[in-house]
């Protein structure tokens, strides 16, 4: 069972850098892979703005933020002792959502407020999952999965209500977008994993 475990963890950490790579090399503008890792290693100036400024941020924060979801998903998974419990069908994610979802639609925030509306909003659904499971898993996996399905109901309630350019900017930040990220965003995930993991 160990043996299998690390091979898998191996066959996904050589096809991330095999994706890593492919996203380096291949866009608007393509680079051999020889000039991707010399750009990298600061042995070449070709495609610097492009590979290291632009691609490698995005690479990288979507790596850390793919390690943010992991242990988030681990630690529902031991809190509850039960394989199946996620931030997603806990209703977790989708409260975050819709703090995010309001922060838009009706105040039009952006960056760092929207995003501790967003974690605000997720840990009242965390405490209404708790106060309602009462101290059984199984009711607080069943009251999740309830407001799960409630929440996304809202969700599309504000869309329906929207604008196009308010609803435009919920739908990606609700999907997810990796075009604006930049360095110090990776550097405010290190800090925020390496914290939290070890809490």
């Amino acid at each position: 069972k160990t043996i299998h475990y690390q091979l898998i963890c191996l066959i996904t950490l050589l096809l991330m850098i095999a994706v890593s790579l492919a996203y380096l090399s291949f866009g608007h503008t393509d680079y051999a892979l020889t000039t991707v890792l010399a750009t990298l290693l600061g042995q070449s100036s070709q495609g610097y703005f492009t590979i290291k400024l632009l691609k490698m941020p995005q690479i990288m924060v979507g790596i850390l933020a793919g390690m943010a979801f992991g242990i988030g998903g681990n630690l529902f998974q031991r809190l509850f002792h039960n394989p199946l419990a996620s931030p997603d069908i806990l209703g977790i994610s989708t409260s975050a959502s819709i703090g995010a979802m309001i922060g838009i639609m009706f105040f039009r925030l952006s960056g760092l407020s929207l995003s501790l509306l967003a974690l605000i909003s997720s840990l009242l659904g965390a405490f209404l999952i708790f106060y309602l499971g009462r101290g059984s898993s199984s009711k607080m996996i069943l009251s999740g999965i309830a407001l799960q399905f409630m929440g996304n109901a809202l969700i599309s309630w504000m869309q329906v209500l929207g604008n196009d350019y308010n609803l435009a900017s919920a739908m990606r930040l609700l999907t997810g977008s990796l075009n604006d990220a930049n360095s110090s965003d990776a550097i405010i995930l290190v800090v925020v994993i390496l914290i939290v993991g070890l809490l």
